[in-house]
Order: C-alpha cells, then structure tokens, then sequence
C-alpha cells in the first residue's frame, strides 16, 4: 500500500507530514513477517519509538496502519532519512486527543471499479480508491463531502501487492488546516 493526500481528483497539499508508504503487510504470510522482523530490528538498534513530543509520549508506540480498525486515530511519524520507504508505522492516539487521522473505511476496491487482472497503472487505483473513499465519506462523517471542511486520502494497493491479489483500500479523513480532536463519525463536521 502507498499514500498520497487526495481530495476527490484534486491532488491537495496537506499541511500534515504524509510519508510515502510503498508497502505494508498486504502481501500474504511471509511479507508480515519481513516488514516487521525490518521493523524490530530498525526499532532494536534505536530503541522504542514513542511519538513526537506530547502530554504523554509513553502512550503512543507505533503500529502498523494495517492494523487498524475503523473509527482509530493516529499521527504519522516525522519521516527523516532513517524512515524506510515501505515504513507504514503510525501512532494510535484517543480520538479524544488532538490527532492527524481517522480512519473511516477499509474495503477492498469492487470488481466493478477495477476488474481483476493485470496491474492497471497508479492512476487508475487512485481513482477507484476515490470513489471508494468519497462514497463512504458521508455515511461515516454524516455529511456530505462537498460541505465539509474534512479531507480524505487513501492508502492503495502497490504494483507488487496487485499481483498477490490485494485490493484493500484504506480510508483516512483529516483536516489540512490543523489537528482534529474527538471522532470525524457522525460528527456532520460542516464547513464554518
């Protein structure tokens, strides 16, 4: 899976620290065990990796996005040179907590969007991941997306992953203008 700020077709720049994620767990068996054998021993030779400075870094110890359910909340690390490209390590964080991300939908990418088969290119994923984010925006926000102040991106299926027949896409909203505090779901969170 990879990431890129998306609003709908239009590329945004968030004013968040959105890494480029090539891969993550979707590959089945011995892919999870590589990234996170990777993982530990990045995390072995610098120690536990708590998040940025906060009330209570201690609290927040980075997790695969792939292992999270609906409704988390989670920061992305600060990437610096030492963060692999394929790293997806996010921070769980309280939704009650000021935070980045929500995640809002995890849901394979349908057949009728994308028929099974060869890789068909980066463009056409991030369109289908669009329209599968957009239309689970407003069932879990409880707005229509054009009225919110909200913003969506989406972790995709990678070339590589493609051919192991991953077609999971994951939903995030967040606001580019700042942190976000309580849940995005059901929250109707309408533009000022």
């Amino acid at each position: 899976m990879s990431t890129a700020p998306r609003r709908g077709r239009l590329i945004t720049t968030a004013g968040v620290g959105v890494i480029l994620l090539a891969a993550t767990p979707m590959l089945a068996g011995c892919s999870e065990v590589v990234f996170a054998v990777a993982r530990g021993m990045v995390q072995a030779e610098k120690g536990p990796t708590a998040a940025p400075e906060d009330d209570d870094p201690a609290s927040h110890l980075q997790v695969s996005v792939s292992g999270l359910e609906v409704g988390d909340c989670f920061d992305e690390p600060e990437p610096d040179d030492s963060t692999p490209e394929w790293s997806s390590a996010v921070y769980p964080v309280p939704c009650d907590d000021p935070h980045m991300f929500e995640l809002y939908a995890d849901t394979d990418i349908p057949e009728s969007l994308l028929p099974a088969g060869e890789y068909p290119g980066d463009e056409a994923v991030w369109d289908a991941a669009d329209s599968v984010c957009y239309s689970a925006f407003e069932d879990y926000v409880g707005e229509a997306y054009e009225d919110s102040f909200l913003e969506f991106w989406s972790y995709i299926p990678t070339e590589a992953s493609w051919k192991y027949d991953d077609r999971r896409v994951l939903c995030v909203v967040f606001d580019e203008d700042g942190m976000l505090t309580g849940s995005a779901e059901g929250s109707g969170a309408e533009s000022s």
